[in-house]
């Protein structure tokens, strides 16, 4: 410290300075902390989202996966399902056909007795005079009536024969006449015989019919149940891909809610973070700040102070030149107020040494110029 220290304050002023550097290293120091700690937690907190979202998507795409891979084997069940089906309804409709055609040979019985009993409506007339011609004709070529005929004609011979009279009008008169009368009968018989097949006919062809159209029916009802099965097979098919696409959305929908949540909590740990780090250094920089103040202001004090000292040295001088008594030397630097004493009475030397000693109550004391001076500020340097 040198002499004039005293006037300009530097002590304190490198004091302050001094403080304000050790202040701000610890003001950097803490900053840093924060900031790494902050940084830090960011990391984690990074690094643990990153964690949690890749989890997310494996578990997730491992559950769509599996949704979507069973699918396919569901489809193959219902598929082979409905192959099975479709093969038993086959087997019925090709059953049900050899059944229809089981009641064929019933039917051209029906058909043969339907043969008579055309020609018996011929016979009637029905069928108009061609028919009345076909049913004659018929029946003039049936065995039957050829032979009774013939054995008619061969009997009223004989018995002309017998008679002498083969020859006479009389005899073929008779012999038409037999033939005419049994004409008549027989086709009586042959008109009965015809009407007697109406009845096996139409049992024949009703139980035919109704066999036929039972197997017919069958088959319809088939074929609607193949249609059915069809039917089914496209609702189920649709349902099962509309369950998996519902499924697969559910999941896809999770998903995005529990990314979402997971980013919203990153955003808020991170939020929460930086609003810790921000109040830390805030709080950091606000108890720093009144010592900081405080350092300029004790250096703004004390080179006050200096100015003062120099102040009233100026003036005691200007009192000595001038043959006056030097003022009040007072001081508060140190502390404490400092008195001169004097080992040379009214010297120059003396009084100055006085004044110096009351410019800060040190005690310090030296030799100068002959004068014992105490109450030197101490380290003064004289």
């Amino acid at each position: 410290m040198g002499i004039f220290d005293v006037f300009t304050g530097a002590p304190a002023q490198r004091a302050a300075e001094q403080t304000r550097q050790y202040l701000g290293q610890q003001e950097q120091q803490a900053l840093g902390g924060y900031s790494t700690a902050v940084g830090t937690g960011t990391t984690a907190i990074n690094t643990g989202t990153t964690g949690a979202l890749g989890s997310l998507a494996q578990g997730y795409g491992g559950a769509e996966g599996a949704v979507s891979g069973a699918l396919p084997t569901s489809m193959g069940y219902l598929s082979a399902g409905l192959g099975g089906a479709l093969g038993a309804t086959d087997q019925a409709r090709t059953d049900l056909g050899q059944a229809a055609g089981a009641w064929q040979p019933l039917a051209d019985i029906a058909g043969r007795y339907g043969s008579g009993t055309s020609l018996y409506m011929d016979a009637l007339g029905v069928n108009g005079q061609a028919g009345i011609d076909r049913a004659r004709a018929a029946f003039s070529t049936s065995p039957g009536y050829q032979w009774s005929v013939d054995q008619a004609t061969e009997a009223a011979r004989r018995s002309a024969a017998a008679q002498g009279i083969v020859g006479s009008g009389n005899t073929l008169t008779e012999v038409s006449d037999r033939a005419q009368n049994l004409a008549n009968q027989q086709w009586d018989n042959y008109m009965a015989r015809l009407q007697g097949l109406i009845n096996p006919e139409l049992q024949a062809a009703t139980a035919a019919a109704g066999g036929r159209a039972g197997a017919y029916t069958g088959m319809a009802n088939v074929d609607q149940g193949t249609a059915n099965l069809l039917a089914q097979y496209g609702i189920n098919a649709a349902n099962m891909n509309q369950g998996t696409a519902q499924m697969l959305a559910q999941l896809l929908q999770q998903q995005g809610t529990a990314t979402a949540g997971v980013q919203t909590g990153q955003g808020t740990q991170l939020a929460n973070l930086g609003l810790a780090g921000a109040q830390g250094s805030a709080q950091t920089i606000q108890a720093l700040a009144p010592a900081y103040g405080q350092t300029y202001g004790q250096e703004a004090a004390a080179q006050m102070q200096g100015s003062q000292n120099l102040w009233n040295l100026g003036m005691n001088v200007a009192r000595m030149a001038m043959g006056l008594p030097p003022g009040p030397m007072g001081g508060t630097s140190g502390g404490s107020t400092g008195t001169g004493n004097w080992s040379l009475s009214g010297s120059p030397i003396g009084q100055l040494g006085s004044w110096l000693g009351g410019l800060g109550g040190g005690g310090g004391n030296a030799a100068w110029g002959g004068a014992n001076v105490t109450g030197l500020p101490a380290g003064l340097g004289l």
